[in-house]
């Protein structure tokens, strides 16, 4: 069961490492997924706002 466990495990665990190596790829992932979360949720309130006759 270890041994199978431990097989199935290993691209993750590689892929793990990969990423460790690599703290710029994770920096900039996280700051484009933000920019893109901040753009949604902007849109999203001046939906909204629209929709309650509150815009600004």
């Amino acid at each position: 069961l270890t041994e199978a466990l431990n097989e199935e495990l290993k691209p993750l665990r590689t892929k793990r490492k990969q990423l460790e190596s690599n703290p710029d790829y994770i920096r900039k992932v996280l700051l484009d997924g933000a920019n893109k979360a901040r753009e949604i949720g902007i849109k999203t309130l001046n939906e909204v706002r629209a929709a309650m006759n509150m815009e600004i």
